[in-house]
């Protein structure tokens, strides 16, 4: 890899060189990319939004796009470490009479899928 294309790399990134695994001369090796992102705090938003913008991640997800088409990935490996959907930060429980934790009560299943189906609707809708 020349010098110019390291540099298009954003602040923090890191590029393994490793033999066997990730070594730029064998020729049978994929061109592969791992990002984790961690802690992200999805939420439905009913009680407010601990995560970022949709338009910031909408520019997030364009610069991983962007790096791929630049360094020709083929494999794009996405780790979602931390809290990334946050089921617990949401008004649904109390309109439900139940807390997070109380899972063996009969409607803890319903407000769960309730609170995910918010989640990528309002998460994903952007996309």
């Amino acid at each position: 890899m020349s010098t110019a294309q390291n540099n298009l790399l954003p602040d923090k990134c890191v590029l393994f060189q490793e033999e066997g695994f990730s070594n730029p001369l064998d020729n049978h090796r994929p061109n592969r990319m791992c990002i984790c992102l961690s802690d992200v705090h999805f939420t439905d938003g009913s009680v407010g939004d601990q995560s970022a913008e949709t338009a910031l991640w909408m520019d997030v997800f364009a610069r991983i796009k962007n790096l791929c088409v630049i360094y020709q990935i083929e494999e794009l490996i996405l780790v979602l470490a931390g809290d990334s959907v946050d089921l617990i930060r949401s008004g649904k429980w109390s309109e439900a009479e139940i807390y997070p934790w109380q899972r063996d009560k009969p409607a803890y299943k319903e407000v769960l899928r309730a609170i995910m189906a918010d989640i990528i609707h309002t998460r994903c809708s952007s996309f």
